[in-house]
């Protein structure tokens, strides 16, 4: 109960720090506990991730093809209404600036 306490809130950007005082455990207790819990997950079945075998893969492209009327066909994914700071949007249009003719994407900003 205390390791998966101690995981969430690390998770959630919790300091090992302050976790270390607000469970009163050590430093090494806090990693200890978050790797714990990210083993217990791994080693669930419920919890693996499955990936669709190419020809299921091709059968739900297909299911998209027909809803698309932007003529879109090789989109892997979107990202919308995502709020990121100016500082890495600067970054992002530098990389991408520098490194465009490697990349064929869309960028609405």
């Amino acid at each position: 109960e205390v390791c998966l306490s101690i995981a969430l809130r690390f998770f959630a950007g919790g300091s090992p720090y302050d976790l270390m005082i607000t469970h009163g455990v050590s430093f090494r207790s806090v990693f200890t506990s978050v790797w714990g819990v990210v083993d217990a997950v791994i080693a669930c079945p419920d919890l693996q991730i499955k990936f669709p075998s190419p020809q299921e893969q091709e059968k739900i492209a297909a299911g998209y093809a027909k809803h698309i009327s932007a003529g879109f066909d090789n989109v892997i994914g979107a990202l919308e209404d995502i709020v990121v700071e100016e500082r890495f949007q600067e970054i992002q249009t530098n990389i991408l600036e520098l490194y465009y003719h490697h990349f064929e994407v869309l960028i609405f900003i």
